[in-house]
């Protein structure tokens, strides 16, 4: 039956998976959803398990916008959507960035714009890219440097991220990453809609890009780290990481590369939950909050290297 006015789940594909696209970055987990970066994917219904969350997709013009769940505009033959941000030819490499404003106390995101593939809406994902990462080079680092406890790290995260927030922001708890294993940051922040105090933890997924898959959602070449403006909560650390060196390359010696872009991440989850950017508009290497944060740490542990 070809399902008239509707697909049942008994209609699988049932070809090998070999010789299917894929829908997404990484590989199905046992219920047979397909992880993306921000929405999983049912393969035998052809649809987001989730509505795209940016509104601003929706187009009066474009009806299949408004179906929220839809897989590239129903037209899998045409388009693909591995990141599950944005619909794009296959190859095309397509991706959606916005950017963060800011007068050094308060900040906004502006509006998502999409390049080189589709416009993103209902039908891919229309949102989530773009937000802020941690850039790295080949090679591994050739700094040595004494290793340095887990409790001063965490000491000294805790006393950049008062001192950076200005006390709208405490660090209660940070649970170190490390190759293949995530780790965790537990902060108490202003929710600034509410004007609420607000407790939250904050993962650091180590385990699901590599450097360059995280460089292709957030728009650059190569990403050590990765956070989603529009999904705080969880930001990432490519698991390749320690073919990749980044400019504070005797703070990541210290501690481990991965702990490093943890914290570095971390500052850029902050900033996007509590809407106060510490970044440095005049810093050479990365302009962010996150960048402030590590270097703040790096001073503290390592003289600012």
């Amino acid at each position: 039956s070809l399902g008239i006015g509707m697909r049942s789940i008994e209609q699988g594909y049932s070809g090998d998976a070999t010789t299917r696209q894929g829908y997404g970055l990484t590989e199905k987990d046992s219920s047979g959803l397909s992880h993306t970066g921000f929405r999983k994917h049912e393969q035998r219904a052809g649809r987001w398990t989730s509505p795209d969350p940016f509104r601003g997709s929706i187009k009066l013009g474009d009806p299949q916008s408004l179906n929220r769940y839809s897989y590239v505009e129903n037209q899998p033959t045409n388009f693909v959507d591995p990141s599950g941000l944005n619909l794009e030819a296959p190859g095309s490499g397509g991706y959606c960035i916005r950017y963060h404003y800011s007068n050094g106390v308060i900040g906004f995101w502006g509006p998502w714009t999409c390049y080189g593939g589709g416009d993103g809406g209902g039908s891919g994902g229309g949102g989530a890219s773009g937000g802020q990462t941690q850039t790295g080079k080949p090679g591994k680092s050739t700094a040595k440097a004494k290793r340095i406890s887990k409790a001063k790290v965490e000491k000294a995260t805790k006393e950049c991220v008062t001192q950076l927030w200005k006390g709208a922001v405490s660090l209660n708890t940070l649970n170190a990453s490390a190759k293949g294993k995530w780790g965790t940051a537990g902060i108490t922040y202003l929710e600034p809609s509410q004007n609420t105090l607000m407790q939250t933890l904050i993962s650091n997924d180590t385990t699901t890009y590599s450097t360059r898959e995280l460089g292709a959602i957030g728009g650059v070449p190569l990403a050590t780290g990765l956070e989603l403006g529009s999904s705080p909560y969880r930001n990432f650390t490519s698991n390749d990481r320690n073919n990749y060196q980044t400019a504070f390359s005797v703070l990541e010696s210290a501690i481990g590369k991965q702990f490093e872009t943890q914290i570095h991440e971390l500052g850029n989850s902050i900033a996007s939950l509590t809407g106060i950017d510490v970044g440095d508009p005049n810093d050479s290497n990365d302009k962010d909050s996150g960048q402030q944060l590590g270097k703040c740490v790096a001073g503290k542990l390592t003289c600012g290297k």
